[in-house]
């Protein structure tokens, strides 16, 4: 294994790891981007004063940092002094790269980031690249998919201490809101990850509560118009 490339022989489980800081980072997401490239996204810490920011990382097919993007590689979503972490990512036809993210640990709003195929972001997405939502507490957008041209983000809402609800923000492809629907849920849940069925229904991966101490998985099925 070698910072930052493969290990020379690939057919026998070559690796990479590029690393952003001097502490903990953590894994969500792994996709393929435009020429074969190599598309990671997570969380890094960057010390007390900023907290956790979200990352992504584009390597080539060689596993070597993709200087293409955001000129070394790696975007940093740091939009405040708290913790700005990154759940989710998708990717569209031309690489772009729209992300699934939360701001600060105490009632923070869920917001979704597009970079253009650089990496730098996309002043063309909803708010010089940001779309930001407030449920009413700590909202967290922890899955995003693409829908035919669209956005399909899932968000749960906690106020206080109390499981909240889920959501599905719709948005088009600059970021502009079609619509917010709540998911009728007969208990409350948290939303993990979210998939596109063949028919182009909405399948959210939940954990949802049954007691204290006490949490079942489950899935849900959404249609949207």
């Amino acid at each position: 294994r070698r910072h930052g490339g493969w290990s020379a022989n690939q057919l026998h489980g070559g690796t990479a790891h590029p690393d952003i800081a001097a502490s903990d980072e953590f894994a969500a997401f792994v996709g393929f981007g435009p020429g074969g490239s190599i598309v990671l996204g997570g969380q890094t810490y960057l010390g007390a004063a900023q907290g956790f920011a979200g990352m992504v990382i584009r390597l080539k097919s060689e596993g070597a940092l993709d200087g293409a993007w955001d000129a070394d590689g790696i975007a940093i979503i740091d939009r405040s002094t708290g913790d700005d972490r990154l759940f989710s990512l998708a990717l569209d036809a031309t690489g772009v790269v729209g992300a699934g993210v939360t701001e600060g640990a105490i009632n923070g709003d869920g917001w979704i980031t597009r970079f253009a195929s650089d990496g730098s972001l996309d002043d063309n997405f909803a708010n010089a690249g940001h779309y930001v939502k407030d449920l009413g507490g700590n909202d967290v957008y922890r899955a995003i998919v693409r829908r035919s041209g669209e956005w399909l983000a899932v968000a749960t809402a906690v106020v206080g201490n109390d499981v909240g609800a889920v959501w599905v923000t719709r948005l088009s492809a600059t970021g502009a809101l079609i619509s917010e629907t709540e998911v009728p849920l007969p208990w409350p849940a948290f939303a993990h990850a979210a998939a596109l069925d063949a028919e182009g229904r909405l399948l959210i991966l939940l954990s949802r509560f049954v007691a204290v101490n006490d949490w079942d998985l489950a899935v849900a099925r959404v249609v949207l118009p």
